[in-house]
């Protein structure tokens, strides 16, 4: 697409000693802005990641330093889909006590309230549910 459109351009050029706009590069080749867009996107020189950012060069920053880790995040997708795996796997009464502790952020005070027993008492069984979630995901 990107040499039709350039030899589209310079026929027009040459005609009539001006650029085509986007609508008659459309009509000219055929294709849609999208594709235009895309086929001239293309043409663009690759740039080096150990390079830096145009406009930056005196922030000794390089754009590798500037991408997205996915490892990092993986890391977390990972550690979230273990977790959600061992949430399943708790009873009743722990998969209660954790989502109302963490998920709906309830004070201990508030879950005893709830279960008529003592903030002492939740404290406990709220430790004891972690060390399961542990277990389940180690």
């Amino acid at each position: 697409h990107a040499y039709l459109i350039m030899n589209k351009k310079e026929e027009y050029i040459n005609a009539y000693a001006k650029e085509p706009n986007d609508e008659e590069l459309m009509a000219l080749t055929g294709l849609s802005e999208k594709e235009i867009n895309e086929a001239m996107s293309s043409l663009q020189c690759v740039q080096s990641i150990f390079e830096q950012p145009k406009g930056m060069e005196n922030d000794n920053l390089n754009l590798i330093d500037q991408l997205f880790d996915k490892t990092k995040d993986m890391g977390d997708v990972l550690n979230k889909m273990a977790l959600k795996d061992a949430i399943k796997k708790l009873d009743d009464k722990e998969r209660w006590i954790i989502n109302e502790r963490y998920f709906l952020d309830k004070t201990q005070n508030e879950i005893a309230e709830s279960l008529k027993v003592s903030q002492a008492q939740v404290s406990r069984l709220e430790k004891n549910v972690i060390f399961r979630l542990k277990e389940l995901m180690s």
